[in-house]
């Protein structure tokens, strides 16, 4: 009677093993099922990709006939339409202050540039009109000297080269005196300087507005100052 009870409660556990296996399968086969889902939810929320290009960018920034920092002024009207964030950004406060600055820093640049243009010039002038005199006066002494209006002629052509001499010494002396080139480099470098900083201020700002407005900016930083 125990061997036959020990069978029959093999065959009981046994038979409960394989209605616990049947059971279980249909849950392991939708595991499968979940896994597969996963992916298609994480494609779905996954960004696609911007609506620009870069070479769209360049030709809306090229749209102006100036170029350079010009170009910065006459380019908001010209954006308003496909790229009105960046035209937000050149017509902003900040950007228009750092032109503000670059053009009076350019403008005394330039002004001591032609200031030392002009002194430089009137110097070269005279040192010419002194090798002019200098070249008649042994002309003149080469012809017989007994007349009085040669010994004149001579004469008078010394002082004038004495005092074209004097003007040209006089002019160079001004320009070096004031440090007349000096000036001019520290203008112009502090123009380029206030010129970079505009269009770092444009990058700084669309960067902030998206991957978009910065690939804008980033033509426009391109085209206006790298191959300007």
């Amino acid at each position: 009677m125990t061997g036959k009870t020990t069978a029959t409660l093999r065959e009981v556990a046994a038979a409960k093993e394989v209605s616990s296996a049947t059971t279980e399968i249909p849950s392991k086969t939708e595991i499968p099922s979940a896994s597969t889902e996963a992916p298609s939810a994480t494609m779905a929320s996954s960004p696609g990709p911007t609506s620009l290009s870069f070479v769209d960018c360049v030709a809306a920034v090229s749209s102006t006939d100036k170029s350079g920092i010009d170009a910065i002024s006459a380019l908001p009207g010209k954006l308003q339409q496909n790229r009105p964030e960046l035209a937000k950004i050149l017509e902003s406060s900040a950007v228009r202050t750092k032109l503000d600055t670059y053009a009076r820093q350019d403008a005394e640049a330039v002004r001591q540039q032609t200031q030392l243009v002009e002194e430089a010039t009137r110097a070269n002038a005279c040192l010419a009109a002194v090798g002019v005199t200098s070249g008649v006066i042994l002309a003149v002494s080469a012809l017989p000297a007994d007349s009085h209006p040669i010994q004149y002629l001579t004469l008078a052509l010394g002082v004038v080269t004495l005092l074209l001499g004097a003007a040209a010494a006089f002019f160079t002396y001004v320009a070096r005196d004031q440090g007349r080139v000096g000036r001019w480099q520290t203008c112009r470098g502090e123009a380029e300087i206030d010129r970079l900083a505009v269009f770092r201020t444009v990058a700084a700002k669309a960067a902030d507005k998206g991957a978009d407005v910065a690939l804008a900016a980033l033509a426009l930083v391109s085209v206006h100052l790298l191959d300007d």
